[in-house]
């Protein structure tokens, strides 16, 4: 695959959101472990590394648009035989923050982390998934990766200049255990060595989707977020839980990772791949959803993140609560653990209250669908259109034409007064078009063009 580069346009922060200081740039596509839950481990052959002049073209666009901070993510970013040149690019065009994401195993060799650190490598997120061997390896998918990274928590230990942040996949083969893997990693670095804890529940994505279509997904209910907060404050752990909905979480809500983003309006620089550029992006909520029921009543939902539209197929909603707690106040409290000014809350929750809270994923729209939207129905009402075939079923048929409609992820969409007259409109203009001779291209154009009671049409 050819890396997506940035171009030298100037990238601008999307309307209302903060300036993005942060870049978020891939550099590699290719790791050393086989995770059972990697998102990207079944997209990796043909991979082209960006030689070390693209690197450093990306890097001068995104400092040119104000970005002062970089983290290098993606598969195994220290594989790179220029990892040290591409660190030192970076602090030589004037990144403040210079860090990269990974499995740690790379920088187990003695004196390497040295060398990046000296060429400006001022931050490390490490990916550690369990406390002992059995456990590590197993999920890792290959022998002898808790030893390395043993060795390579040895080498940041010594290098107190590099800021640490543990990241660490909620899975089922650790679920029981996340707090005793933050125990092991305190041990490692010492009783006074300030790490930043983020604690992910797994994303089904990649692997971890097709494992938990076979064998049923790790369910919420079977971590218990409120005596794993209290466990690492206690400790006196910073920590942070991402993609976990705040029904969850107790009163740890303000732990969200999404919240503290949500808070702050953070924004960074990502890869835009249908772009072929970088681009200045939001919160990461593509396929969250905030389902009709409990989400549409509860009080914290501008404040949540959702979730995973793949989670409710494979669970379902029954674990989702709505909530009555005041969500200004929550909001105040997740602004002060953030060291920023509460008196900002109200006018941070009207804003977040105008963003979009789907109650189900929209699809791309598909070559011969119509696509209906209402701005006062929450889910969009799609229309197939298609040549007359006798035992195919649908809703309405005329001489030429068959018209089916998409179902909703909630309820019966005929259910809705306003659906029904509109489907009803649309059997008149396709009788219309049937019986003036159009074709199944203009039948389509005709039903989105149409001017229907608060209605707005579009055809694939």
């Amino acid at each position: 695959m050819r890396f997506p580069w940035f171009k030298k346009k100037p990238v601008q922060a999307e309307q209302g959101q903060a300036h993005a200081q942060l870049a978020v740039v891939h550099i590699a596509d290719v790791c050393n472990l086989a995770c059972l839950f990697c998102l990207e481990r079944d997209d990796r052959g043909g991979a082209r590394e960006p030689p070390l002049t693209e690197v450093r073209e990306t890097l001068a666009g995104l400092r040119d648009s104000g970005a002062s901070d970089v983290v290098f993510m993606g598969a195994e970013t220290f594989l790179r035989k220029d990892a040290v040149d591409v660190i030192r690019t970076a602090r030589e065009l004037g990144f403040r923050h210079i860090k990269v994401a990974t499995n740690g195993t790379p920088i187990s060799r003695p004196r390497y982390l040295r060398e990046l650190a000296d060429a400006g490598l001022n931050a490390i997120e490490i990916s550690i998934h369990g406390a002992t061997a059995e456990v590590v390896d197993r999920i890792a998918g290959i022998p002898h990766t808790f030893e390395r990274q043993a060795r390579a928590l040895d080498e940041l230990a010594a290098i107190r200049s590099i800021d640490v942040t543990l990241n660490t996949v909620i899975c089922r083969e650790n679920a029981d255990s996340i707090a005793e893997i933050v125990a092991y990693v305190r041990q490692k670095l010492g009783p006074d060595r300030p790490i930043r804890c983020k604690l992910i529940f797994t994303h089904l994505l990649g692997c971890a989707w097709q494992e938990a279509r076979d064998k049923g997904p790790l369910r919420y209910g079977e971590v218990d977020f409120t005596a794993l907060g209290d466990r690492l404050e206690a400790d006196g752990e910073q920590f942070f839980l991402d993609n976990v909905p705040l029904c969850q979480l107790g009163r740890h809500a303000i732990r969200s990772l999404k919240l503290k983003a949500f808070s702050a309006n953070e924004t960074y620089f990502d890869r835009a791949v249908e772009a072929n550029t970088y681009r200045a992006t939001g919160y990461q909520l593509s396929g969250q959803v905030w389902p009709r029921d409990p989400c549409e009543a509860c009080t914290l939902r501008p404040l949540c993140q959702g979730v995973e539209e793949q989670y409710t197929r494979l669970a379902g909603r029954t674990e989702l609560r709505t909530s009555n707690a005041p969500a200004v106040d929550v909001l105040r409290d997740a602004l002060k653990l953030h060291g920023r000014d509460p008196k900002h809350a109200e006018a941070r929750l009207e804003a977040l209250r105008r963003e979009p809270r789907p109650h189900g994923v929209v699809p791309p729209l598909k070559p011969g669908v119509v696509r209906l939207t209402h701005e006062g129905i929450a889910e969009p009402l799609e229309l197939r259109i298609e040549p007359t075939q006798a035992d195919r079923p649908c809703y309405k048929r005329t001489p030429r034409f068959d018209l089916a409609y998409r179902p909703w992820n909630e309820g019966n969409a005929t259910a809705d007064p306003q659906v029904k007259l509109a489907l009803a409109q649309v059997v008149e203009v396709l009788t219309r078009a049937d019986t003036t001779g159009a074709d199944i291209n203009d039948a389509r154009a005709q039903v989105a063009g149409q001017t229907l009671d608060g209605w707005e049409g579009v055809a694939g």
